[in-house]
């Protein structure tokens, strides 16, 4: 299948969610293993460092994209260090990168994941799809449109009884539903969950919570967010059942 961007019919190993953010968890401590939400009974990190689709783009127009995957990457790593603040009080986060933080790049990158999620035909992603709207998604990532998708971010954190290595272990691939109104996609990759906006009506609400607004109110070098409980995000139960579970309380 030729390079759905342009055409190229020599098409390359085109990462879904970057690798490095699954590679990332992995390396976190000895014996760990990425939570994947997608297929939680698995304890091998096949599925879990990331999946791959090699009938989605060519090297070049996949390069286009590591720009925003790039940047995302080295955002998502501050997170756990010196340069991230959590407020309870405030229900929010706040990442801070002294060279300054491209707001809208981290926009794209999210948009980004959606996308290619939603081109693949990897079996277990195969029932997502941005419909009417995958053009749109296109062209805005590989900027051939102005729009800046309307994406929020939000930090994963363990108020209840999923311990606090599933959450700094998980990654989900997107999922749609319903925030505020507006259809939305949402993944998970190293604590953060995204959630981008597929359809192009303008939801104040969620204009007001994106990224590059909220998402900058303390400056250009910071991201904040808020933050969400993790087993509002899993199924509690499906997960407490699961092998990655026993292993990790195997370990504990």
């Amino acid at each position: 299948m030729p390079c759905l961007e342009c055409g190229n019919p020599k098409t390359c190993r085109a990462h879904i969610i970057p690798a490095a953010l699954g590679k990332d968890i992995i390396r976190q401590e000895p014996g760990l293993k990425a939570l994947s939400l997608l297929v939680p009974n698995r304890i091998n990190n096949y599925i879990q460092s990331g999946l791959f689709d090699d009938d989605i783009l060519c090297s070049y127009c996949d390069g286009r994209l590591n720009v925003f995957d790039d940047h995302a990457i080295e955002i998502i790593r501050l997170r756990g260090t010196a340069h991230e603040t959590i407020s309870s009080r405030e229900n929010s986060f706040t990442v801070t990168r002294i060279s300054g933080i491209n707001h809208e790049q981290l926009a794209l990158f999210a948009a980004a994941v959606v996308w290619r999620t939603s081109v693949s035909k990897y079996r277990e992603l195969s029932e997502f799809t941005l419909g009417n709207n995958e053009a749109w998604f296109r062209e805005m990532i590989f900027r051939r449109s102005t729009d800046i998708p309307t994406v929020l971010a939000a930090r994963l954190v363990d108020r209840g009884a999923i311990p606090e290595e599933a959450a700094a272990g998980a990654l989900a691939y997107p999922v749609r539903g319903k925030l505020r109104g507006a259809w939305v996609a949402h993944f998970v990759a190293g604590v953060l969950m995204f959630l981008v906006q597929t359809t192009r009506a303008v939801n104040p609400s969620l204009q007001r919570g994106a990224i590059t607004t909220f998402g900058r109110s303390a400056g250009p070098t910071c991201l904040t967010g808020v933050l969400l409980p993790f087993d509002q995000v899993a199924d509690s139960a499906n997960i407490w059942k699961s092998k990655y579970m026993q292993h990790i309380l195997a370990d504990s």
